[in-house]
């Protein structure tokens, strides 16, 4: 690859396929350097020099619970590890999307534990539900002590890839447009954000409508009694809205009211529907804003009530809006609604007996298809592939979470953060074997794999 080292590659036209996406902060232009097209509505970007700021072994994009399981656990079996993450903390929707509590976490010998057990160490915590502050600090230190170079409030704006290989993850930040190579890449971005930039191909909503569920955006409030809204569960919590003239968006869900510790309570009670956040920024927006209207509204409404709500304050909405659907992006196997309600087992388990029920949330208010409705149900224990975690059309690629392979109903039960943390020590243990060994993911052995994960799992507990 010509013109391309450690320090620098040019963006465009080396030979290297590189799917482009604007982010963050655009370089500054002279007109007499680009070019207009028509009537003003497109610009052609000369090109540029984008500087390749670090080769590691991994790259993990997205530092979400699988994000935080990758990176932490590729650099415990002895890779170095890169982390980039958006948002201005680590735990995606843990800590920046308010939802403080660790959804189906089976208490089992792997890093979920060791968070567990952090959490109830070091801070007032009742687990399973926490403070978002204490959760970003463990994070934080947990990746520290594992010796993973992490990067906040770096958004990934395009992918280079060389002979259908991924090469480097492109992002932007205050440092401006930077470069990061790997010998294998991660995508635990959720929304399977570096897998489509990397021109992997993908599947999004119910395959037979178009239709997918609803996002949420959450609060933290204060200024309860504990003893007075004590057994308050989500069908009591919702009587309560309603009570105060402010039936909750989130329908028949009802709605969830949680004590995290430090006088802070976790409050879910809003669905925003048809809103695709998940590549519309436009979207994006107007769910956040509708959502955050939406809790102040309950709050305050809560608040005119009286008696045990007289004191309830707004502390915070979430920065990051809850995304339930995303890109399932194509990979060697798919977890399908059958694989769940047969309770199929597998050869290469990265998650085994996967027990959460399919819990798919409403699509509309109200006139829900049936086949949809229907199939909130339960599951029988199944696993979930290590090859839904390997890339199918891009090689160097794997994916951990909600965003690996699966069909719209599996979905529904897999993408729960309980189980977003195995997946992502799986990925990053698969990828450190393959950085060492210069191979492909899917060309490791299934038993390479478990055994490395089995390793690093008993090298800590």
């Amino acid at each position: 690859m010509r013109n391309m080292n450690r320090r620098n590659f040019v963006a465009l036209g080396l030979g290297t396929s590189l799917t482009a996406a604007t982010a963050g902060r655009a370089a500054v232009i002279d007109e007499s350097t680009g070019q207009r097209q028509g009537s003003g509505s497109v610009w052609r970007e000369p090109a540029r020099d984008i500087p390749v700021t670090g080769e590691t072994d991994v790259v993990v994009c997205g530092g979400g619970p699988a994000g935080i399981a990758a990176a932490i656990s590729a650099a415990r079996a002895g890779a170095s590890v890169r982390l980039i993450e958006s948002n201005g903390c680590l735990g995606g929707i843990w800590t920046a999307g308010f939802v403080p509590y660790i959804i189906h976490a089976k208490r089992e010998a792997c890093l979920m534990e060791e968070i567990w057990q952090r959490m109830a160490e070091q801070h007032d915590s009742r687990l399973p539900y926490f403070n978002p502050e204490d959760m970003k600090v463990v994070l934080e230190q947990m990746c520290e002590e594992a010796g993973v170079a992490f990067r906040l409030h770096t958004r990934l704006a395009a992918a280079a890839t060389a002979n259908g290989r991924l090469r480097y993850a492109i992002t932007e930040s205050k440092s401006g447009r930077q470069a990061w190579g790997a010998k294998i890449f991660i995508d635990t971005t959720g929304d399977g954000d570096l897998g489509a930039l990397a021109g992997n191909g993908y599947d999004f909503a119910h395959e037979g409508t178009g239709l997918f569920q609803p996002s949420s955006l959450n609060c933290l409030v204060a200024g309860l009694d504990s003893d007075q809204v004590a057994g308050l569960d989500r069908w009591a919590m919702r009587k309560e809205l309603e009570r105060a003239g402010v039936a909750p968006s989130y329908g028949v869900m009802g709605a969830s009211l949680f004590y995290v510790g430090a006088g802070l309570y976790f409050l879910q009670a809003t669905h925003q529907y048809g809103y695709r956040v998940f590549d519309d920024a436009g979207e994006q927006t107007r769910a956040t804003v509708e959502g955050r209207a939406e809790n102040h509204r309950m709050v305050r409404a809560l608040r005119e009530l009286g008696g045990k709500w007289r004191n309830i304050v707004m502390v915070a909405t979430a920065e990051q809006i809850g995304n339930r659907e995303g890109r399932r992006l194509h990979g060697l196997a798919t977890v399908t609604r059958d694989d769940l309600m047969e309770g199929r087992r597998q050869p290469d388990p990265a998650v085994s007996g996967v027990t959460y029920l399919m819990n798919i949330h409403p699509v509309r208010l109200e006139g829900n298809p049936a086949e949809i409705q229907e199939m909130r149900a339960p599951v029988k224990p199944y696993d979930i592939p290590f090859r839904a975690l390997v890339a199918k059309d891009v090689a160097g690629l794997l994916m951990a979470g909600r965003c690996i392979s699966g069909d719209f109903f599996a979905h529904g039960s897999y993408r729960v953060t309980g189980y977003a943390v195995p997946m992502g020590e799986t990925a990053g243990v698969a990828a450190a074997l393959a950085a060492y060994e210069h191979c492909l993911p899917h060309e490791l052995s299934w038993t390479a794999i478990s055994d490395k994960r089995r390793e690093v799992r008993t090298g800590r507990l």
